[in-house]
């Protein structure tokens, strides 16, 4: 589908500023394609001009790019022309440009004046425009389903919209802390959390959608330079890539926000992008004439694609391939090599085991990897994971009423409620997230995320344990391994175990 931007219109894309100004990785899923040959890095496009803003359709087939402040045009990829070319009218800067999922909308941010503009992208009807941001916007992104719309910005707020209307729904957080400005925003795989990094301040923060709360935040790296960062989460969710302004990309896990590996690309890195398929990450920088390509698994450097006429300063896989944007005007389609999945001696079993359930996200990637290729993995994960089931009758009752205490008056009544829940979490979890998800009471809430991160739990989500083992079986994806995710998927229908396996398994059968 080709986007039509019409008279009036914005920016759109997928990712964040570019060009002369602070680069940021292009972040729309886009399908593999087999025409994408007139951006092959021998026959490059030559957009006549450096790249202001940068995004790929959803389906591989088109890009739009702004150029000259307010102009803004759309190319076909694989046959390397131009199709559309306006000027927007409003005369502010065009910031960030992000297509929807269904590539059926296409969003645009102003620079200056903060304005957030949607339009349908077969007519280039406007639908909706709306002050999202009083000092400028700089990172935009649409949420898994296409419903709604972050958008961050100047002030150090993130804000987000329904997609369809432009209606306000959630403020994630107040500021960043010091001056800065959201430079990247990215939703989990599931909508259901939302990461977002800043300028001027190493910690990114990963946010819960609905109801809205910050659930932790993560240190990129201790060097981050005032151009920002950059942010992918993969595939399965279950990390997080992260880019700093200074020379490391980062893999962290969403569950702990623990480091499971770190490179360094010898030069800074401001865009950073994850491959479909999870297998592989890259990353530019705004100085660089070169995109460096790093095995997902290990962070070890698989390429260095280098364009010598001019620094890259966009990323974007697109399928097998790899789509990146020169400061000189030049968009290429690069081949990548990926390594192929490594198959490693089977280690120790329980040792590795005791890895994988530790604390130290590094240790435990490795012995997922370790795991992966012993044919008693499927049996070991059958140890550690049961399928969620109801708490009994009277602890359910109890729970329920110590809930209710949690919102009362006496301070040591509130006091000793959450104790109580403390200890019953471990066998009355799913009831304690059932509970968190329908109050409304804020005492009650803060009191319930409290018991939860005791208990090793995210708000709503798997423990960091049970988020390995599902990646264990994942990995290991035998008829024996889709056996217990169904049913692990069967157990207790509020339970995240449950719905995070049937996540698993519909992944798994979409790669199949």
């Amino acid at each position: 589908m080709v986007a039509i931007i019409p008279r009036r219109c914005p920016p759109a894309g997928g990712g964040g500023t570019i060009g002369g100004m602070t680069a940021a990785a292009v972040f729309a899923a886009v399908a593999a394609g087999a025409g994408l040959y007139p951006g092959a890095a021998g026959n490059p496009i030559r957009l006549g001009h450096a790249p202001q803003a940068f995004a790929v359709a959803p389906d591989g087939r088109h890009f739009a790019v702004a150029r000259d402040t307010n102009w803004i045009d759309v190319w076909d990829l694989p046959a390397g022309r131009k199709v559309q070319s306006v000027r927007c009218s409003d005369g502010d800067r065009v910031a960030v440009l992000a297509f929807s999922p269904d590539g059926k909308s296409l969003a645009a941010g102003a620079w200056y004046t903060g304005v957030l503009r949607v339009w349908a992208a077969d007519t280039g009807a406007e639908r909706f425009a709306v002050s999202a941001n009083e000092n400028g916007i700089r990172a935009l992104a649409f949420s898994p389903d296409g419903k709604v719309l972050a958008a961050g910005g100047e002030d150090g707020h993130v804000r987000l919209f329904a997609a369809k209307t432009g209606k306000p729904l959630a403020a994630l957080h107040e500021r960043y802390g010091r001056e800065g400005y959201v430079t990247a925003v990215a939703f989990h795989p599931t909508g259901r959390l939302l990461a977002a990094a800043s300028s001027y301040d190493t910690l990114g923060h990963v946010w819960r959608v609905e109801p809205p709360g910050r659930v932790r935040a993560f240190d990129g790296h201790s060097q981050a330079g005032p151009e920002g960062h950059s942010l992918a989460f993969t595939p399965d969710g279950r990390s997080l890539v992260f880019a700093a302004g200074s020379d490391r990309v980062v893999r962290l896990e969403v569950a702990t926000g623990g480091v499971r590996w770190s490179a360094s690309a010898g030069e800074p890195l401001t865009a950073v992008a994850v491959s479909p398929d999870g297998r592989a990450v890259a990353g530019c920088g705004p100085f660089g004439q070169v995109v460096r390509v790093w095995d997902a698994d290990t962070g070890a450097e698989l390429a260095k694609l280098r364009d010598r006429q001019g620094p890259v300063v966009a990323v974007q896989f697109a399928g097998g391939a790899l789509v990146s944007a020169g400061g000189a005007g030049v968009v290429r389609v690069w081949r990548v090599p990926v390594k192929p999945a490594g198959r490693s001696a089977a280690a120790d079993l329980d040792r590795s085991a005791a890895r994988l359930a530790g604390a130290d996200p590094a240790a435990a990637f490795a012995a997922i990897r370790e795991l992966a290729a012993d044919p008693a993995a499927v049996r070991l994960a059958r140890g550690h994971l049961k399928p969620a089931a109801r708490p009994h009758v009277a602890t359910a009752a109890e729970v329920r009423k110590l809930v209710a205490a949690l919102s009362g008056e006496d301070f040591d009544a509130r006091q000793a409620a959450a104790d109580r829940l403390r200890k019953l979490a471990p066998a009355a979890a799913t009831e304690l997230l059932r509970a968190r998800k329908v109050t409304a009471d804020p005492e009650t809430a803060f009191r319930l995320d409290q018991v939860l991160r005791d208990a090793g739990r995210l708000p709503g989500d798997v423990t960091p344990a049970e988020a390995r083992w599902l990646e264990l079986l994942e990995r290991v994806n035998t008829p024996e391994a889709r056996a217990m995710l169904k049913e692990l998927a069967a157990g207790d229908p509020d339970a995240p175990l449950s719905r995070d396996a049937a996540d698993t398994l519909a992944r798994m059968g979409r790669r199949r």
